[in-house]
């Protein structure tokens, strides 16, 4: 029981920073533009909000942790994009 709790937890966490990573992805793409780093950087925040998407769906704990983590990532990355392109969310 322990481990449901906190997989409905930890389920919880991703949900809501797969929204604020949705929320901001079309800011962060819209201001980089065109260029080679703005376009690696969309894709790869595509992908992480298409693996968060397939982890909250599947409900495992170890999916999950690791989506969880690399929202965090990808949301401190597209905050600093857009603090330095003075586009502050």
């Amino acid at each position: 029981m322990k481990n449901d709790a906190q997989t409905e937890t930890i389920r919880r966490e991703v949900e809501s920073l797969l929204k604020e990573t949705e929320r901001l992805h079309e800011t962060v793409r819209d201001a980089v533009g065109n260029s080679s780093l703005g376009l690696e950087t969309a894709r790869k925040g595509d992908e992480t909000m298409r693996k968060a998407r397939e982890a909250i769906d599947a409900r495992d704990l170890p999916s999950l942790t690791s989506a969880r983590d690399a929202l965090d990532r990808t949301l401190q990355l597209y905050r600093s994009i857009l603090q330095r392109l003075g586009k502050v969310p």
